[in-house]
């Protein structure tokens, strides 16, 4: 058997498939279990999967697809870091907690859809995505962490919800193609927010 389960817990990958189907009733991939496996292109997520602990999926660099099921409600820090070909995350509505750095270094990464019962963009959450062109950040977001952003040298704009009452330490630093962020004008955020941001980079209120 290529998994190592005990008491719903998936402990450890040990296969080397490149679609990998999760086996119903586990409820928690536990840290570091599927770290480094390379030739991994597609996991697919059983319904009874409710956590993904810290690391569990780190440097799968071939990590294309994620079916996230419904009710998953927490992924870790560093979930889904340095996955450098996944394209594309929609986060499900019943995720409420995501770990700092679940998703730095995926630098294929394009589209992030996050779910409003989130509470924050944890620091360092999608740094170094490079290609990240579009975030949705809806309504009930109230903090954005410290280099949430940062180097996302593709984003271009971004709009911060009337929910958020504070964004982190260069929340935005490096992303040099950044033209404007759309600002709740009555705000009281801390101004370190914006360091290192270009230049160039519009604040603009609404």
């Amino acid at each position: 058997m290529s998994f190592i389960i005990e008491n719903e817990v998936l402990l450890k990958y040990k296969g080397a498939e490149n679609e990998v189907t999760v086996p119903n009733g586990v409820t928690k991939i536990g840290e570091r279990a599927f770290e480094k496996c390379k030739s991994l292109t597609k996991i697919n997520l059983p319904n009874t999967l409710k956590e993904i602990d810290n690391n569990a999926f780190s440097w799968c660099e071939s990590l294309k697809e994620i079916n996230f099921p419904k009710g998953i409600t927490k992924i870790g820090a560093g979930a889904f870091s340095f996955c450098a070909s996944i394209e594309r995350v929609h986060i499900p509505e019943a995720t409420c907690e995501i770990g700092n750095n679940a998703f730095s270094g995926c630098k294929s990464l394009k589209v992030a859809v996050i779910p409003n019962c989130v509470k924050k963009i944890a620091n360092y959450m999608f740094s170094n995505c490079y290609q990240l062109e579009t975030v949705d950040i809806y309504d009930g977001v109230t903090e954005i962490g410290s280099f949430a952003f940062a180097d996302c040298t593709s984003l271009t704009d971004i709009k911060i919800p009337k929910s958020v009452t504070a964004i982190g330490y260069g929340a935005f630093a490096g992303c040099t193609n950044l033209k404007y962020v759309k600002v709740p004008k009555d705000n009281n955020y801390d101004t370190k927010w914006t360091i290192d941001c270009p230049e160039k980079t519009r604040i603009i209120y609404y």
